[in-house]
């Protein structure tokens, strides 16, 4: 089952220095924007995409597969400075995590949203600004990381960590929620009424 944030692969038939172009992919407008994708073992972020390409400043020489992701090793750093430590958290250890929050919050915005499936209309694929929720990820796969590392080290660092990444995850998913829009009438562009009319507003009127 296809979730929110799962990973694309794909590779680079050409690609400059502001970015790369897959002719094959099918890519939605600007849905990328500030993910990142992976070349070479190294992270950028998006700055924006076409159904092919995907922009960002690079110095790559070769045409190369890719990844895309919501976030990675890098963003994870820029909340928690342990993410630096190889060492310490493992690639396998952030790729373990990163599929279990996959899960998890896929599932509670499916929830979240799912009185808005009628006829054939999709929330999920309607979604215009699911980068809203990258912070509350990030949370919660270092909350998990953290988890791992109480566990296995039995270490009062990794338990504090834990649950500070733990309680940020819990307090700011709520308003991440609340901000997602919704294009309703599914032309791409979120007007003054969708705006009005989002996610958290149709959840208020229905509780």
């Amino acid at each position: 089952m296809t979730k929110l944030f799962d990973k694309i692969t794909g590779t680079i038939t050409s690609y400059d220095s502001g970015g790369i172009t897959d002719s094959s992919a099918s890519f939605k407008a600007d849905y990328y924007k500030d993910w990142f994708v992976t070349l070479g073992g190294i992270e950028y972020k998006i700055t924006s995409n076409t159904a092919t390409t995907l922009s960002f400043e690079n110095s790559i020489s070769s045409n190369l597969d890719y990844s895309i992701e919501f976030l990675g090793r890098t963003f994870l750093t820029e909340l928690e400075s342990d993410c630096a430590n190889t060492t310490k958290v493992p690639d396998a250890l952030i790729e373990k995590k990163y599929n279990q929050a996959n899960n998890d919050i896929h599932n509670k915005i499916f929830a979240y949203l799912r009185g808005y499936y009628k006829g054939t209309y999709d929330p999920l694929v309607n979604i215009f600004n699911l980068i809203v929720m990258q912070q509350s990820f990030g949370y919660y796969v270092l909350s998990k990381i953290y988890q791992d590392l109480m566990i296995d080290q039995d270490s009062f660092e990794s338990f504090k960590g834990y649950n500070m990444y733990e309680k940020s995850y819990i307090e700011g998913v709520k308003d991440s929620l609340a901000l997602l829009q919704l294009d309703i009438n599914s032309d791409s562009t979120i007007d003054a009424k969708e705006k009005a009319e989002s996610a958290s507003v149709y959840s208020f009127l229905t509780r």
